[in-house]
């Protein structure tokens, strides 16, 4: 598999992450790749967790967002919230204040100009060293690629 957006048709999940807690996974990285190059990026230490617990603010190792272990979250959760998913979002209240790194936008049914998309999913990402508007997109950016690495 490659960053290009054109390798797969939407998504591709190895099946090694059926055995997670067997392996004993090390380290995750959640990065977003823009034109094939890596735009951004989160290392969370994975030991001891499961294929979802290891997206905590707790086990963040190193970012390429140099603030992102120093603020209070609304919501920091792989789930995230109705059509919204891994968000790591600080103020999360309206879309006109809404503050975040990341949200993956998986369909339309909230009322924020960045939940409108003619496809899902939809990868937004802060393109700063801190949280960022989405419904400006002022300091955001749609990435071509979420990508999940396992170590």
């Amino acid at each position: 598999m490659t960053t290009n957006s054109t390798s797969c048709d939407k998504n591709y999940r190895n099946p090694i992450v059926d055995s997670w807690t067997s392996i004993g996974m090390q380290q995750v990285k959640f990065a977003f790749y823009k034109d094939n190059v890596e735009a951004a990026f989160v290392i969370f230490d994975a030991t001891g967790s499961n294929i979802t617990s290891w997206f905590s603010k707790s086990n963040i190792k190193k970012s390429s967002w140099t603030t992102v272990d120093t603020y209070s979250y609304n919501h920091f959760s792989i789930f995230g919230h109705n059509s919204r998913r891994f968000l790591m979002v600080g103020n999360y209240n309206n879309c006109s204040t809404d503050r975040a790194y990341s949200i993956i936008v998986v369909s339309g049914e909230f009322g924020c100009s960045y939940d409108t998309h003619t496809s899902y999913p939809q990868f937004i990402y802060s393109t700063s060293t801190t949280f960022e508007s989405p419904e400006t997109m002022s300091g955001m950016d749609k990435a071509d690629v979420m990508a999940i690495f396992i170590k």
